[in-house]
């Protein structure tokens, strides 16, 4: 088994998931595992968000940027070229993500206030949309595959936005999560940078955690190498 890490610009387009897609379908004899990190300036934009959020005079330039990582995911979505229902239920799952990202943003607008936990839960959206981007793709070139949420996998101390992993609790819980999906042989694709405690709050690794989050899960599963795609 190997791990197969890809970086935000392997994942910057349709085009680019695509090729993804054919790097994991060639290693399919080394039952790979895929972590993925968000789109190319995705988290930049997060960043962002989560800073205009704490200001309602900023409410417009959250519309915007919201509207833009929308848009880049429904296109690479509909990009991607999948039949049309298998689009229509990408398209569902990724505005979901979204109107719970508007529901926290609200919140902290609400609040005024920007904790570190709300900053992790925002800047999470990256991967958990990225995922489904690549999973769906992966099924449509021929490799069974289902998005995984590394929150249900790796178990963090409590130290939101530069979480540390629990190694022990980590490789308990992630090859409990994975086993049926490796006895249903599906590629899991996995969200790197983020976990969560042992209470279930979701964490975050820190910026360039998903290299981290790469090497976390190889331990986890054993794997015998992992290889990072940037």
């Amino acid at each position: 088994m190997i791990v197969m890490k890809f970086g935000g610009t392997s994942l910057a387009s349709a085009k680019r998931i695509n090729n993804v897609a054919k790097l994991v379908a060639e290693q399919k004899a080394k039952k790979p595992v895929v972590v993925v990190s968000a789109m190319s300036q995705v988290t930049n934009k997060l960043v962002e968000l989560a800073g205009l959020a704490v200001n309602k005079k900023t409410a417009n330039q959250c519309d915007a940027i919201l509207q833009h990582l929308r848009t880049l995911h429904y296109e690479t979505a509909l990009a991607l070229n999948l039949p049309p229902t298998v689009a229509a239920q990408l398209v569902e799952s990724i505005d979901s993500k979204f109107i719970k990202l508007e529901d926290v943003l609200n919140n902290v607008a609400e609040l005024g206030e920007l904790t570190p936990r709300a900053s992790d839960l925002i800047t999470s959206f990256g991967e958990r949309l990225s995922v489904l981007l690549v999973a769906a793709c992966l099924t449509q070139n021929g490799t069974p595959a289902v998005p995984v949420e590394a929150s249900d996998l790796i178990v963090t101390d409590d130290n939101f936005t530069s979480a540390q992993p629990i190694l022990g609790l980590s490789k308990k819980r992630t090859q409990a999560k994975l086993k049926p999906v490796f006895s249903k042989g599906l590629t899991p694709v996995i969200t790197g940078f983020i976990g969560s405690n042992a209470s279930g709050v979701l964490t975050t690794l820190g910026r360039g955690g998903s290299d981290y989050s790469a090497t976390i899960i190889g331990y986890c599963v054993d794997a015998s190498e992992v290889w990072i795609w940037t």
